[in-house]
């Protein structure tokens, strides 16, 4: 039998979806950490201003498209299908229903808060700068 390119292509991309299958071929630990920590705080692209309006520029033009706002805000929307609703639902009810996870959430809240109310007082408290 002749192979040819397109063969081994098709070959090579059968394998790599076996494999994600399997759940083999998944980035371990200490592959992702240091992209995560290149894009965390300030380190982010979104961050920066050129880069914010360049996204909401696109998010608009998105927008203003009709076939995406039916997709999003439409029947199309997957959320609005009763089988996907009562999944979600029953997720939360989970989650909100088992007493730990329900401190730990409570907890990550306050304690954001807590950072954020803080954040808060520092920049009142700090001499403005010229």
């Amino acid at each position: 039998m002749e192979r040819n390119l397109d063969s081994d292509v098709f070959c090579v991309i059968l394998n790599k979806i076996q494999n994600l299958l399997k759940g083999e071929n998944k980035m371990s630990e200490v592959q992702t950490k240091p992209r995560r920590e290149k894009m965390m705080g300030e380190l982010n692209p979104a961050k920066k201003e050129e880069t914010r309006k360049k996204i909401s520029e696109k998010l608009k033009l998105a927008w203003a498209r009709p076939e995406v706002r039916a997709k999003i805000m439409g029947d199309k929307n997957p959320t609005k299908r009763p089988e996907v609703r009562a999944k979600i639902s029953a997720a939360l009810k989970a989650t909100w229903g088992d007493p730990v996870k329900k401190e730990a959430i409570k907890a990550k809240i306050a304690a954001r808060a807590s950072a954020r109310r803080a954040a808060k007082a520092a920049a009142a408290v700090a001499p403005p700068t010229v």
